[in-house]
């Protein structure tokens, strides 16, 4: 598992997975199993999106004046007010035209409904965006730095994935048992980070 996938999902503990659950209309299991799938979904279309240089400097600009990280040391909070909080505009930087195929696509590989994905993706986003901005912070990376660490991420989220991956196509059932919740669980950390190659 890449270690921006840890660190976030550390921050995303069953108190706070409940909370999510409660908010987009969805059991603890199915997010549970759909967090992942999503940041990792958020973390690859950034990992593509900066290897533009106007991207990189564009994350990297975004970060410095409006993610300085303090979100994650109130999670909570953020969840019960994030209907009103960056995350619809923040999706419309990453994700753009390919939102509504992104909510169907991960709707169809974790069991969720794709008005939950679509209420999940702007909660998530921001979280990710306050980590990154945090990082940017502690660690002093300029521009260049942060396209190259979300290059890596997106490396360790795409090792043995598969040949062929559509957006999300050919991922349900990758131990060929039958039986998709094992390899559901096992979305985000393993193939998602190349989404939009």
């Amino acid at each position: 598992m890449s270690d921006v996938m840890n660190a976030l999902l550390s921050h995303l503990g069953p108190s706070a997975i409940s909370m999510i659950s409660q908010q987009i209309g969805a059991d603890e299991s199915t997010t549970q199993k759909a967090v992942p799938v999503v940041l990792a979904t958020l973390l690859g279309s950034l990992a593509h999106n900066t290897q533009a240089p106007s991207g990189a400097h564009s994350l990297s600009n975004a970060l410095t004046n409006d993610h300085d990280g303090s979100i994650l040391g109130d999670i909570a909070g953020f969840v019960l007010n994030s209907s009103s909080g960056p995350g619809a505009s923040i999706l419309g930087h990453i994700l753009g035209t390919q939102q509504q195929s992104v909510e169907s696509e991960v709707a169809n590989a974790t069991g969720m409904n794709a008005s939950s994905i679509a209420k999940l993706l702007p909660i998530l986003a921001p979280l990710v965006l306050g980590y990154l901005g945090k990082q940017k912070s502690t660690q002093g990376w300029n521009a260049g730095d942060l396209a190259s660490a979300l290059l890596g991420e997106k490396q360790k989220l795409s090792q043995n994935k598969p040949a062929d991956m559509g957006i999300l196509g050919g991922l349900l059932d990758s131990d060929n048992d039958g039986d998709i919740s094992d390899d559901v669980a096992s979305l985000g950390i393993k193939v998602l980070g190349s989404l939009f190659s």
